[in-house]
């Protein structure tokens, strides 16, 4: 009965090799591994991809989305702050500790928009109450002022930086380009001469035209 059971395996081992069956199963089995074997490396190569440039599109994005300015005078720490896109002069004076006591609160536009590189001073209360009172300090110099009495006039070929701060709208920026035009092309023949410096057009010059002379 053994030697039957023997007999009717080996039968069934023949018949397999005879119709090919044993190689078709191999040969499915083998492609089945070969095609999940390729999408595990298709998958692993976009994760890697996707992640690498995540990588990079977040680098970029840091680097836009962030100013550095330096806030310095009357505030409680002066330094070099980092912040997001988009703040403005009051988030940087509320990193450096807010104003210090004698400071010129109010001077500064707080709702200034800031940009990469920005320079910062709030002013002492006491340079702005020095800046107002310009005028007072250097009466009776008609080399600065028109010489007719009662008409202090500030000569603008002669006027410093301080003295031309006195005028509306001319700021330290203004006041410096004055100086520069005048030490590069001369004195002012006119006072609309003035308008030829970039930041001095028509509104500018007509709030301070009848404060000037040459």
């Amino acid at each position: 009965m053994r030697k039957i059971h023997i007999f009717v395996i080996l039968l069934i081992i023949m018949i397999f090799d005879l119709c090919g069956c044993g190689e078709v199963c191999i040969s499915t089995i083998k492609e089945d591994s070969e095609e999940n074997t390729e999408t595990t490396i298709d998958s692993g190569y976009a994760e890697n991809e996707a992640s690498d440039t995540n990588e990079v599109s977040d680098t970029i994005i840091d680097s836009e989305e962030t100013v550095v300015v330096y806030i310095c005078g009357a505030v409680v720490s002066e330094g070099v702050y980092t912040l997001s896109y988009g703040s403005r002069v009051v988030d940087v004076l509320d990193m450096a500790g807010g104003y210090k006591e004698d400071a010129a609160k109010g001077y500064v536009n707080l709702a200034e928009p800031l940009s990469d590189g920005d320079k910062i001073y709030i002013p002492f209360q006491d340079e702005v109450d020095d800046e107002k009172n310009i005028s007072q300090k250097i009466k009776g110099k008609d080399d600065i002022y028109g010489s007719g009495d009662g008409d202090r006039l500030v000569n603008i070929n002669k006027a410093t930086r301080d003295e031309l701060m006195t005028l509306p709208g001319i700021g330290g920026s203004k006041a410096d380009d004055i100086i520069s035009y005048r030490e590069e092309h001369g004195k002012f023949s006119k006072i609309e001469d003035l308008m030829n410096i970039s930041g001095i057009k028509t509104g500018v010059f007509n709030k301070i035209k009848d404060m000037i002379t040459i």
